[in-house]
């Protein structure tokens, strides 16, 4: 469905600690088993700043289908990390 060919590889230090970091990657591949199509949502536009207009295209799903996938899987990440809303 979703393919990356490239993705930048310069990654600056963002003051998160590692265990915050693994909480954040384990979240992510639960979030993956759970709904895989969530998930490419959050990698897409999360990691690689794809806007919701090129998700659908690349998708062949509606921009609103996409937006609702972003904001379905951020409540569920939120909730997952024990964050609120």
């Amino acid at each position: 469905m979703f393919e990356i060919t490239s993705i930048d590889k310069d990654v600056h230090d963002v003051g998160a600690d590692d265990s915050e970091l693994t909480r954040i990657s384990e979240a992510l591949d639960e979030l993956a088993n759970v709904d895989q199509s969530l998930a490419h949502v959050v990698d897409f536009k999360f990691f690689c700043g794809f806007s919701f207009a090129e998700i659908a295209a690349m998708s062949g799903e509606s921009e609103r289908t996409v937006q609702r996938r972003w904001e379905n899987a951020w409540n569920w990440l939120h909730r997952s990390l024990g964050h609120s809303v």
